[in-house]
């Protein structure tokens, strides 16, 4: 047997073993400068930075050192809140920041912040708490999902229009939780409409009325809650929740379809991030990072490996970001930031169908397209016909015995 790096796409001509893909990680902790193992969101900015949402402030990376920006009593331009939930970066390549007690503005051309608390008076004031996501309209405005409804501001802020999406008063029931709002996207059948992901499903809300129009409901295991969600080329709705595995609302018919991977015990997805033309990545709260195949539903999961330094910190996962124009994926959780370069080749196994204990050479021939492997203790010259996609060994016009014999060294004859 040996071993070729396995191409990102799984492109490799050969037949290999039926493996997983091996994932391997490096990690950002405390120890490394974070301020809090806690994170939940992260995003690069125009620069380069990398700035990072956690419980206790929030962290610019440059790939070395932390900078760590943190709330101060009294001072109006430093950050609203030390728990930050989300970060978006605007067209005029300022920062929105969205926190436990409101919103801020980061500008990376002065470095200063403008803040909005639920604690603040007249234009400085925001309406709600929790302020967890964030949608850039086409005209510039920002649409801001909260813990209590919807908000709505112009790019320069200052003021503020309240939605409430909640249909009920009474704690603890799905109408109650329609007012938590965890994601936005805009609605691709119709530009004046947007979808709502809230902890108590999924809402269309039309901007020129103002009101929720649609209630998509979806009750899994008593589960109705929708953390995050994705929308494809296809207008299938991808979302997930607590309990509720992997769901795909089609939006022309607006009939739902369930991959919950355990029927019996569906597992809680937190976040879904496209991986490929087929494929998503999968956030899971005690499976780690899923993978999931759109055309044959299958799903495959890393889970923490204590054995291995490069494995995840921990089966538990709150977000998947790309960064680094696509080249990183970061995985948020409670216990620090694992980060997958999908340049890092791991090495898949080759097995030779014919006797040989040890390759020792290759040799490939372009115009044949022919790969040679010379090994030990063989009874011939192995080689892969790429044109017919199979392996075929030459042998020697004498019986080398029980032993074999062994190919040191393969070079082409170059005279006829």
């Amino acid at each position: 047997m040996f071993s070729l790096p396995a191409k990102s796409g799984n492109n490799n001509p050969f037949p290999v073993r039926n493996e997983a893909e091996k994932l391997y990680f490096r990690h950002l902790t405390r120890q490394d400068g974070l301020p809090s193992n806690r994170t939940y969101f992260a995003l690069q900015d125009f620069r380069g930075y990398m700035w990072i949402a956690t419980d206790n402030g929030l962290a610019r990376y440059d790939g070395k050192n932390f900078l760590i920006f943190r709330h101060i009593q009294g001072d109006t331009t430093s950050i609203v809140d030390n728990t930050v939930f989300a970060i978006k970066e605007a067209r005029d390549s300022m920062l929105w920041i969205g926190a436990l007690d409101g919103i801020s503005i980061y500008n990376p051309f002065t470095g200063e912040f403008r803040s909005y608390s639920i604690n603040g008076k007249g234009t400085d004031r925001f309406p709600c708490k929790g302020a967890a996501t964030f949608f850039q309209d086409r005209d510039g405005s920002m649409w801001i999902g909260t813990e209590n409804g919807l908000v709505h501001t112009t790019a320069k802020a200052g003021k503020f229009e309240y939605f409430s999406t909640r249909k009920g008063n009474i704690g603890f029931t799905r109408e109650y939780s329609l007012k938590h709002i965890c994601a936005i996207i805009e609605d691709l059948r119709d530009k004046n409409k947007l979808l709502l992901a809230t902890l108590g499903g999924v809402l269309q809300f039309d901007k020129i009325t103002k009101k929720v129009t649609r209630d998509y409901k979806k009750i899994i295991n008593n589960s109705y809650d929708v953390i995050d969600m994705y929308l494809d080329d296809n207008q299938c709705l991808w979302t997930c929740g607590w309990g509720k595995g992997l769901n795909c609302l089609d939006l022309k018919t607006e009939l739902w379809k369930e991959y919950p991977y355990n029927v019996n015990d569906p597992y809680s997805i937190v976040s879904i991030s496209k991986k490929s033309k087929d494929e998503f990545w999968l956030a899971t709260i005690d499976h780690g990072l899923g993978k999931f195949n759109i055309k044959n539903g299958s799903f495959y999961f890393y889970e923490k490996d204590p054995s291995s330094d490069h494995s995840l910190i921990s089966s538990s996962i709150k977000k998947i970001v790309y960064l680094n124009k696509g080249k990183d994926i970061w995985l948020l959780s409670d216990d620090g930031i694992n980060i997958l370069n999908r340049d890092y080749l791991p090495f898949t196994g080759v097995v030779l169908p014919f006797r040989g204990d040890w390759v020792t050479c290759f040799y490939r021939d372009k115009e044949e397209k022919r790969l040679y492997v010379g090994t030990t203790d063989c009874k011939g010259l192995n080689y892969w016909d790429e044109r017919k996609g199979s392996w075929k060994l030459i042998q020697p016009e004498e019986d080398p015995g029980k032993s074999g014999f062994g190919i040191n060294r393969i070079l082409k004859d170059r005279h006829p």
